[in-house]
């Protein structure tokens, strides 16, 4: 019983180290793109790697939960998100607009 329990310990051990590699690989690709070459803190590269891939995980499980409802409702709610994205990046474009020819 003893066995079981380290080899349930080692497979936890190393499923966290693939996460914890792959989040801190992929901190790495994304902030290469916004820093180019400058040397960033392991933190923040594994920050924001975690946040990108629990980012995937939870839009993979929602994909998932309206899957049963067809592709119409999912391509509707895929329509619906896009337009308020697009609303909030023109609002805050015209409040930036706003602040700059108000000076």
């Amino acid at each position: 019983m003893s066995i079981t329990v380290r080899l349930e310990n080692v497979g936890q051990s190393s499923c966290l180290f693939c996460q914890i590699c792959v989040s801190v690989f992929t901190g790495r690709w994304l902030m290469s793109f916004w820093t180019g070459s400058s040397k960033i803190h392991e933190l923040y590269t594994a920050a924001c790697g975690l946040y990108v891939c629990w980012l995937s995980i939870r839009g993979v499980t929602v994909l998932l939960a309206w899957m049963p409802q067809g592709r119409t409702v999912i391509m509707h709610k895929v329509q619906e998100w896009t337009l308020m994205v697009g609303v909030c990046i023109v609002a805050k474009h015209q409040n930036w607009a706003a602040e700059l020819y108000s000076n």
